[in-house]
């Protein structure tokens, strides 16, 4: 898979920690059709920076070249939040949608960015690059899905999904690559093994060093969690070199994808992640 960083980047954010500890907005530089606000603070701790990114574009489009670049110096605390689904748009082929997410943490840095899952309308298509890149004893919660919705009520699918995910060390050595190819006809057929009677699907990436035993009863707690549950069905491993955690995510529906992707979210930070 080639995915080439879209020109120009649409949204470029750094984040440092201040003299007094809090996260600050050192610089930003915010085009169409990104839009943030001033980052939001705790009434308890006040150190960390939390953002709230949204889109004035009502969605992806034919032809879109989105980029995004995030970064977080040594011990800041950054929560980026997307309060709202992206919709992928239909379009003829070959046209299709690109975005590139990038972000690199600093030492002891921690930085949370969490999306809320793709809309794919029918004939959408859509190729997606993500790099996660940590320093040492940083720390990096990516969360990302999708979904299915035909506003006819019917079974029209999406084209296709195509997607990596790099995890990425200080030096921009490649630790850890996950490669999604998926067709909306794949998952609209109900294959055993593929995707059954589910229609959504998400990730959330854990980049920080992890040892088998954690991700073992990490696994162990989440399986017991939503064991026998008929709308989700989620698990979790290990990812190479000991370099993070990867849970994955299958529902029956967008909402019921959503509910559970926050619950372990949350989850995943009270065990991880320093709160504040």
């Amino acid at each position: 898979m080639n995915i080439s960083e879209p020109r120009p980047v649409q949204l470029n954010l750094a984040f440092v920690r201040a003299i007094d500890g809090r996260t600050v907005l050192a610089s930003r530089a915010v085009s169409y059709p990104y839009c943030v606000t001033a980052p939001l603070r705790a009434a308890t701790t006040k150190t960390a920076a939390r953002l709230i990114l949204q889109s004035s574009s009502g969605g992806l489009y034919a032809g879109e070249r989105l980029a995004q670049t995030i970064t977080a110096g040594p011990q800041a605390r950054v929560v980026i939040e997307c309060p709202a689904a992206t919709v992928v748009h239909g379009m003829k082929p070959p046209t299709l949608a690109k975005q590139v997410l990038s972000i690199a943490v600093s030492r002891d840095g921690q930085l949370r960015y969490l999306s809320r899952p793709l809309i794919f309308f029918p004939d959408a298509e859509l190729e997606q690059r993500v790099m996660l890149r940590a320093s040492a004893d940083a720390t990096i919660l990516y969360r990302e899905g999708f979904c299915l919705h035909d506003a006819r009520g019917g079974d029209r699918a999406f084209r296709q999904f195509r997607g990596s995910t790099q995890v990425l060390d200080e030096n921009g050595a490649l630790l850890a690559l996950d490669r999604t190819v998926v067709e909306g006809a794949q998952i609209i057929a109900g294959i055993p093994g593929m995707g059954g009677a589910f229609r959504a699907f998400g990730s959330i990436y854990l980049v920080r060093s992890v040892d088998e035993a954690e991700v073992l009863q990490f696994k162990g707690a989440l399986m017991a969690r939503f064991a026998g549950s008929p709308l989700i069905y989620a698990s979790a491993g290990g990812l190479r070199r000991g370099c993070g955690l990867l849970v994955r995510v299958a529902a029956r529906d967008g909402g019921a994808l959503a509910d559970a992707l926050e619950e372990i979210t949350d989850r995943l930070a009270s065990v991880f992640l320093e709160q504040g």
